[in-house]
C-alpha cells in the first residue's frame, strides 16, 4: 500500500472529527501517504492532523453542473496520482463521486442515500444522520460523531480507536497568535480564559448572558479573558468584551495595555487551533472553534440545543455541552431556528455555563 486519499468535503467541525478514523488509517498503512481530500474553509486544520501528510483543496464551485465538473476535474487529479485506496469521510453525494472517480481500486465509505454504489466497500449509514432527535430520541441513542467514522473503518477490517480528536498547532500557528497577543496587549505566553462566539444564528447565546459569565469568572479566576471569532462578528466580539469589562477593553491596538478582557477576530484557522491551545477555560457557542477546544485539550462548556449533544457534543473528559434536556425541539438540527422564541439557547442560563465549568475542573 502506497498511497491513500480521504475525503471530507463539508464543514470544519466535520474535519475535526474525521482525525481518529485518520489516525487509524495510518496505523493499518504506516508506509503510505495520507492526502486528505478538503474544502477551501478548513483547509488550515490539514497541518494540526499529525496523520495527514498533505491535503488536497477543493473548490466546488456555485451550482449543481459546476459542482459536478469540478468533481470530475478532482477525480482525474487524484486518477493521475495513483491511489490504492479512496475513503470517503462525509455523506454526500459529491464525496462519493471523488472516490469513484479517483480510479482508487479499493475505496471504502458509508452508503448513506443510497450513494453506496461509489465504493467497492460500503457499509450501512447510522440512522441518526440528517434527522432531527426527536424522531429516534428514546430508541436510539446517537454516538459521537468521530467514532461513526472510526465504526465505519473498522466495519471493513481497519482497527480503530474510539477517542476524542487530537488536534496540535504548528510552528507558525503558534507564532501567529505570539504576534496577536502581543498586539492585543497581552503577554504572549498569556493562559486566557477564551469565548467564542462566533457559529450559525440557531446557535447563538445572548450578548448580556456572555457577559455575566465573563464578569464572574474575571472576579473568580482573574483575566485576561480573550472574545474570538471570525472576522463577520468582529464587532460583537468587541460588544461582548466591552460588556464584561467596559473601562479595561479598548478597540484601538495601540492602546490594549493592562486590559483584561479584549476582542480578537482576525485569526486563521490555524491561528484558532493554537489559541484554543493556550486556553484556561474556553466557552463557545456550539460551532467548530467548540470541536477545536476539545480536540487540544483545553477544558471546553459548549451552549447548545440545536444539535444532537450524543453526537455533536464536544468529545473529551473536560468537555461539557450545556443544554436543557426536556426540550421538545432539542436536536433539530437547523441553521436558524423557526419558532417564535429561540428556547434552547433561553433555557442555557449563565449558572448553567458556570456550574459546568466546575464540574469538568477548568483551572
Amino acid at each position: 500500500m502506497r498511497r491513500i486519499v480521504a475525503f471530507q468535503t463539508l464543514g470544519i467541525g466535520d474535519t475535526v472529527a474525521t482525525e481518529p478514523a485518520l489516525a487509524a488509517m495510518k496505523r493499518a498503512w504506516p508506509g503510505a501517504r495520507l492526502d486528505l481530500v478538503v474544502a477551501p474553509a478548513p483547509a488550515g486544520l490539514v497541518p494540526a492532523i499529525e496523520a495527514v501528510d498533505g491535503g488536497v483543496v477543493f473548490a466546488a464551485g456555485v451550482g449543481p453542473i459546476s459542482r459536478l465538473l469540478a468533481l470530475r476535474r478532482l477525480g482525474r487529479r487524484l486518477r493521475r496520482r495513483g491511489y490504492d485506496v479512496a475513503v470517503g469521510l462525509d455523506p454526500t453525494l459529491g464525496c462519493a463521486l471523488a472516490a469513484w472517480w479517483s480510479g482508487a481500486p479499493v475505496r471504502v465509505g458509508y452508503d448513506s442515500f443510497g450513494r453506496g454504489f461509489a465504493y467497492t466497500h460500503s457499509v450501512p449509514a447510522p440512522v441518526t444522520w440528517n434527522r432531527p432527535r426527536w424522531e429516534y430520541a428514546g430508541e436510539i441513542t446517537g454516538e459521537p460523531q468521530a467514532d461513526s467514522w472510526v465504526r465505519m473503518l473498522e466495519a471493513v477490517g481497519i482497527e480503530g480507536e474510539r477517542r476524542p480528536p487530537r488536534l496540535r498547532a504548528d510552528g507558525p500557528a503558534r507564532a501567529e497568535i505570539d504576534l496577536l497577543m502581543e498586539t492585543a496587549g497581552l503577554a504572549r505566553d498569556a493562559r486566557p480564559i477564551i469565548f467564542y462566539i462566533g457559529g450559525r444564528p440557531s446557535r447563538r447565546w445572548a450578548a448580556e448572558r456572555f457577559a455575566l459569565v465573563g464578569e464572574s469568572l474575571l472576579e473568580t479566576r482573574g483575566g485576561p479573558l480573550v472574545v474570538a471569532a471570525g472576522r463577520e462578528d468582529a464587532e460583537r466580539a468587541e460588544e461582548i468584551a466591552d460588556a464584561v469589562a467596559p473601562d479595561a477593553t479598548l478597540r484601538s491596538s495601540a492602546s490594549l495595555r493592562s486590559t483584561r478582557a479584549v476582542a480578537i477576530a482576525d485569526q486563521s484557522l490555524a491561528g484558532l487551533v493554537a489559541l484554543m491551545e493556550r486556553a484556561r477555560i474556553v466557552v463557545s457557542h456550539d460551532s467548530a472553534a467548540a470541536h477545536i477546544a476539545a480536540a487540544v485539550g483545553a477544558p471546553t462548556v459548549v451552549i447548545g440545543g440545536a444539535t444532537d449533544p450524543d453526537i455533536w457534543g464536544p468529545y473529551g473528559e473536560r468537555a461539557r455541552m450545556v443544554y436543557d434536556p426536556d426540550l421538545p425541539c432539542l436536536g433539530c438540527k437547523s441553521a436558524e431556528c423557526s419558532a417564535a422564541r429561540h428556547e434552547c439557547m433561553e433555557a442555557v442560563t449563565p449558572e448553567m455555563v458556570l456550574g459546568a465549568i466546575e464540574e469538568i475542573g477548568a483551572p
